[in-house]
């Protein structure tokens, strides 16, 4: 199968992905065994599909479809049609159905994001400063990094929403500096499995101490997938002011909910978050400061205290986010 769906992206062939299912939608009585050799077997045959996406060699795009397995999942307590309605109720307007011309409304949110992803870039920023709520944390980017959003041209030159939807600007920290802390405000979902309340420490770019109210062997097992799983690969901006953060419930789905607010991954980076970082060796990569690992997990830092200086080279700080929304000249 791996091989028959890259030789369909050779040939020009575009991706997308409709997520409709969720691990825990599997029958009550699953073995952990079975859950473990699905994930497994399908991982196994998405592999280079995902590899193709990360490079955009083609365009893709990734998105949730309300299916009444899935539906009910969020919503128990109700028959499927009706958990399914309620989810397309809540889904319209977060898609943007409910305009006249939703497309007209994704491309204008589109050119606001590059606008400040372009305004990000001309600074050029040699850190961040993440703070407020419980959160402290210095992030040093690395060298000719590119601020990216999930809105771009594949290298076959089509212009795709990679995913939608999509709130976030995003960029690679170089994995080696990282220093404090970060308290993460929404749970995680990785493969049906959650983790909740994470608090990581960090020294020197490694994750030297981890804290959770929830599943804490889980959380040790992420961040042990490998050598590299302690290192960041990931920092993202989000305001808070779209309408998937003013949604209270989560999705249990990152697709959506890494959207609620700003977040952190630790794992591996998007390569084409650095210049030519596509085309280059893990072993390059790495070099590079681009964190390289079979993981990345997205933990969001959801809060309206939180606060975000840029710092440049020369150490002047600029207000990029303050109260968890945008601020000066990127609002």
């Amino acid at each position: 199968i791996e091989q028959a769906l890259g030789r369909l992206i050779d040939d020009g062939a575009a991706i997308l992905f409709l997520y409709g299912a969720h691990p825990e939608a599997m029958y009550a009585d699953t073995s952990e065994q079975r859950k473990a050799a699905f994930f497994q077997s399908y991982m196994q045959a998405i592999t280079e599909v995902h590899s193709r996406r990360r490079a955009i060699s083609t365009n893709s795009c990734i998105s949730l479809y309300p299916t009444p397995e899935y539906s009910s999942y969020l919503f128990p307590e109700a028959e499927p049609s009706e958990a399914q309605l309620r989810l397309m109720e809540i889904l319209t307007p977060i898609l943007k159905l409910d305009k006249c011309d939703p497309v007209k409304e994704w491309q204008e949110h589109r050119r606001k994001l590059i606008s400040r992803a372009n305004l990000l870039k001309g600074y050029s920023f040699d850190s961040l400063h993440l703070h407020g709520g419980e959160t402290d944390l210095k992030v040093r980017l690395v060298r000719e990094h590119i601020w990216t959003s999930a809105f771009g041209t594949a290298k076959n030159g089509v212009d795709c929403a990679f995913s939608l939807p999509s709130e976030e600007l995003f960029t690679s920290p170089d994995w080696h500096r990282a220093e404090g802390r970060i308290n993460s405000t929404r749970k995680t979902y990785k493969d049906g499995y959650a983790v909740d309340e994470v608090v990581l420490y960090f020294h020197e770019g490694r994750i030297i101490t981890a804290e959770t109210e929830g599943d804490y062997e889980l959380l040790l097992k992420m961040l042990d997938e490998d050598e590299q799983s302690r290192y960041l690969g990931e920092v993202a901006i989000v305001s808070e002011d779209n309408t998937i953060a003013n949604q209270p419930m989560s999705f249990k789905n990152l697709l959506f909910d890494e959207n609620a607010g700003c977040h952190i991954a630790f794992g591996t980076c998007y390569p084409h978050t650095i210049r030519n970082g596509a085309a280059i060796t893990k072993e390059e990569l790495l070099n590079a400061g681009m964190n390289v690992s079979k993981q990345h997990i997205d933990l969001i830092i959801w809060s309206n205290q939180l606060s975000i200086d840029g710092v440049t080279h020369d150490g002047s700080k600029f207000n990029i986010m303050r109260n968890g929304l945008w601020s000066g000249e990127f609002n």
